[in-house]
């Protein structure tokens, strides 16, 4: 069989394999014909995939999307000087690892062969790419096109240029040495300690002391019979530096069943349940509650909201093959209500929720600030619609439990709309604001400000500030939203050791009256020597005087290596050397 025509034969059951596919999920992005980054250096693209894919996924595994021999494989890779043995980690095939695999064959393979690398079926991975962090978003809002991709024999102009490339890496043999595995860290966590269970009232004034775990599943976790990526003994550590509650990602339609009023619910929503069952009953044992991410309601695809009259009602802007759920509806909010008192009804002892009413995804048509598009909201003010969202989901989480916490995140709203927002949320809800959002910083003789996510910058700053005294003002407590451990600014390290940062912003939470904290977003929460400094602050503490003392029980030898960074990273935020 000629080379032709062996790729075209492959093309072609890919092709009516996508077909067949198209007619139950349509993927995001899935008709782009942008152009994919193409690896020149690589003498074919199936080089490239081989080379990016070799530490990550197995032989065979690389064998069969290429639809050819191990042999040929292991030619390949020895070609271009890659060692011969692999040793692949389970845990890329998780959801721990399964993104890293996601970004290498990005530009390489089409969402066929990308399904079929990552075992997942089409569901799944639009599940994922639309509700996993914004997967989507930060993979560039686009697919780029890539033709089906199977093995070639190599030509002699090709074993030449790969020759080269194992030239260029052969004084880099000490790289594949023997090293710690990659998910090595994750052992630590195995087995369980001893400690006594901490209040959850401590002296420095945080009622409520929040973080995501350091390496837990984002998307869907709860379906993991045994909560792999929640082990006991992580939460054992972080009750011991001080945490009392943990922050999970929820999208609300897998929570609950399907109703009789056309509202989303999914199959396995009884088998959540009782992961979240396990969860709050795990994370009490150690002091510690479960708090729910809600960024509702999602939008959903057009089809769901053209496929009945009674659906369409509930439909609000669209924007590309997206379309919100409006917020003028009642059922809308009534939906959003019933949901939360079914969920709270079902798991009792969950800590609570923080809602985000206006992030990346899109839910209502507010949530951009679009509801002008809505011939049903284009006339009611901002502030009403974001409020209603808000007032539903309180409404739903207290009628079920009065004490639970529900903290509302003013993330994405314009600043000349947040005083009326907060002015009219129930006296129940918490306001959570980023603190160092707003600081001025100057970099490389650049002025700006901070965003958010930032530990060089030390807030809090003029925008919490002047949230937060809102939310004083209108009977609500408050929450600062910080990043204790590490941010996008160095965020592959479980912990920057930048102690003299983080008592500074300690100190200045304290006298803010502020009445909970918020460690980190998705990264950063490692129960590390940060966040047990934070949390040994008393009201009325001075730093130097709480960073002298902690520093000087950590031992000389520790104090050493954390100084110079500390001068490091003064120097980056705008300080000059300290001698």
């Amino acid at each position: 069989m000629t080379i032709f025509l062996r790729t075209f034969i492959i093309a072609v059951t890919l092709l009516l394999t996508s077909l067949s596919y198209a007619q139950q999920t349509t993927m995001p992005g899935e008709n782009s014909r942008k152009e994919a980054i193409n690896y020149d250096y690589f003498p074919h693209r199936q080089y490239a995939f081989v080379w990016r894919n070799w530490a990550v996924v197995s032989k065979e595994k690389i064998a069969e999307i290429l639809s050819t021999s191990v042999e040929n494989v292991e030619a390949l890779a020895t070609s271009m000087g890659l060692p011969a043995a692999q040793n692949i980690e389970p845990e890329w095939a998780t959801e721990q690892g399964y993104i890293t695999v996601l970004r290498r064959n990005w530009h390489l393979l089409p969402y066929e062969q990308i399904t079929q690398l990552l075992g997942m079926s089409r569901e799944e991975l639009k599940f994922r790419l639309i509700e996993d962090d914004f997967l989507f978003t930060k993979l560039g809002k686009i697919k780029p096109y890539c033709q089906p991709l199977s093995y070639v024999e190599p030509t002699a102009e090709m074993k030449t240029r790969a020759a080269r490339i194992a030239t260029d890496v052969a004084p880099l043999a000490y790289a594949f040495t023997p090293e710690e595995p990659r998910f090595g860290f994750v052992r630590e966590f195995e087995h369980l300690g001893k400690s006594e269970v901490k209040s959850v009232q401590n002296d420095n004034g945080f009622e409520l002391r929040m973080i995501f775990p350091y390496f837990a599943a984002f998307g869907d976790p709860l379906l993991d019979h045994d909560l792999t990526t929640y082990p006991e003994e992580l939460f054992r550590r972080l009750s011991e530096v001080g945490v009392n509650g943990i922050w999970v990602h929820s999208v609300l339609r897998m929570m609950v069943e399907p109703d009789d009023k056309g509202f989303p619910g999914d199959e396995k929503a009884a088998q959540r349940i009782e992961g979240l069952k396990k969860l709050v009953a795990r994370a009490a044992k150690h002091g510690v509650k479960i708090y729910l991410y809600v960024n509702e309601p999602r939008a959903l695809e057009k089809e769901y909201f053209e496929s009945s009259e009674q659906r369409k009602a509930y439909g609000g802007i669209v924007n590309g093959d997206m379309q919100t759920f409006c917020p003028s509806n009642p059922d809308v909010l009534d939906w959003l209500t019933r949901s939360m008192n079914s969920l709270f009804t079902q798991v009792e002892g969950l800590g609570g929720v923080f809602t985000i009413t206006a992030s990346e995804n899109q839910t209502t048509c507010v949530a951009h600030n679009k509801q002008h598009l809505c011939e049903r909201c284009k006339d009611t003010p901002y502030e009403e619609l974001i409020a209603a969202v808000n007032r539903a989901i309180e409404q739903g989480v207290h009628s079920a439990a009065p004490d639970a916490k529900v903290v509302v995140y003013d993330w994405g709203w314009p600043e000349d709309k947040c005083e009326a927002v907060i002015n009219l949320l129930p006296k129940q809800c918490w306001l959570m604001s980023v603190s160092e959002w707003s600081m001025p910083i100057e970099r490389g003789g650049v002025k700006s400000t901070v965003g958010e996510y930032s530990i060089s910058s030390v807030g809090p700053g003029p925008r919490a500030m002047r949230n937060w005294e809102y939310a004083r003002k209108a009977g609500l407590k408050t929450v600062a939203k910080i990043q204790v451990n590490s941010t996008w600014e160095l965020s592959i390290v479980p912990a920057i050791p930048a102690l003299d940062l983080v008592a500074q912003h300690a100190e200045n939470l304290s006298q803010q009256d502020v009445n909970g904290v918020m460690f980190s977003w998705s990264l950063g929460g490692y129960p590390s020597e940060n966040l047990k400094l934070f949390q040994s602050f008393k009201r009325g503490d001075k730093a130097d005087d709480v960073l002298r003392d902690f520093t000087m029980a950590l031992g000389e030898p520790l104090t050493r290596l954390i100084q110079p960074v500390d001068h490091i990273l003064h120097i980056l935020h705008g300080g000059s050397p300290v001698s």
